[in-house]
């Protein structure tokens, strides 16, 4: 499923894209190579809203922004893209580098982080499949990634989820 057809099926509206000029300007403030996906997102779009879960994906300008504010110290690079809007302060991340490029995952700054889709268009099909509510649920059924990771995989979110974790302490 390409994402297009990810947006229309989980009822995703999105924002028009920037233009080309000013989208690659934001994304090169990310440094290093930047995952297909996640430009694809971008070309796509420039955030969106997700009435029916109350949620959004952020403007990559906002991205970039809450990037270098969210204070998790990691072993890679991530870019904050999406959000429950009652839920702020626990947004989905897509990773930028390996061993989680182009995962997504949700950081729970006071409950347990986790995987949740291999990729961004699989995140939005998961999302078709929820059910309606007034919010964004990781519980879901439809976010229980069945994929067991490598040990480079699960050894990286570990680590960053561990040193996430104890800056709040």
């Amino acid at each position: 499923m390409d994402l297009r057809e990810a947006f229309e099926a989980a009822g995703f509206c999105a924002a028009e894209p920037l233009a080309e000029q000013a989208r690659r300007q934001h994304l090169s403030r990310l440094g290093g190579e930047i995952p297909a996906e996640v430009e694809a997102f971008y070309e796509q779009c420039d955030g969106g809203t997700l009435q029916r879960l109350s949620c959004r994906a952020y403007p990559l300008s906002e991205a970039v922004g809450l990037m270098r504010i969210y204070n998790f110290r990691a072993d890679i690079r991530y870019l904050p893209f999406f959000v429950a809007v009652e839920n702020e302060s626990d947004p989905c991340m897509v990773g930028l580098e390996p061993p989680l490029t182009g995962y997504v995952f949700q950081h729970c700054h006071d409950d347990v982080s986790r995987i949740l889709a291999p990729s961004i268009s699989s995140f939005f099909h998961a999302l078709a499949s929820q059910d309606d509510d007034e919010f964004f649920c990781i519980e879901e059924a439809a976010f229980l990634y069945p994929k067991d990771l490598s040990d480079a995989e699960q050894a990286t979110f570990d680590g960053m989820m561990a040193r996430s974790m104890t800056d709040l302490e």
